[in-house]
């Protein structure tokens, strides 16, 4: 892990080494037109790890194993690419297009709000 500067706000953040992103998460989730989901006890914590179940159940295969191998798996563009066997420029708008539309499912579903300066 490195401890990077947010370009956007400043702050400090912590992301995989080797990694390319500039943007803390707040600051990433802004720039992608989405709020972030505050969570106060474990109830909430709860519900929200159902939420975003349901949401994902809703992807395709293709688009699931995109975002885990980026997310869960912490795969970088690079290693995505090559795992795929495609370019770089490829995975990366395939990571997008996955995110984009895990947004729209998550807009969709009430489960974030669409920020004044995306629309």
């Amino acid at each position: 892990m490195e401890l990077k500067y947010c370009e956007r706000c400043g702050g400090l953040w912590l992301r995989p080494q080797n990694a390319d992103g500039v943007y803390c998460a707040p600051c990433h989730a802004c720039l992608a037109g989405v709020t972030s989901y505050t969570m106060r006890n474990f109830e909430d914590v709860v519900i929200f790890v159902a939420d975003m179940e349901r949401a994902i159940e809703k992807l395709s295969p293709s688009e699931k194993k995109l975002l885990a191998m980026n997310v869960l798996e912490e795969c970088t563009v690079p290693e995505v690419a090559r795992l795929l066997r495609c370019n770089q420029r490829t995975a990366e708008r395939l990571l997008q297009e996955a995110l984009d539309q895990l947004s729209r499912i998550l807009l969709a579903g009430g489960l974030s709000e669409e920020l004044p300066s995306a629309r």
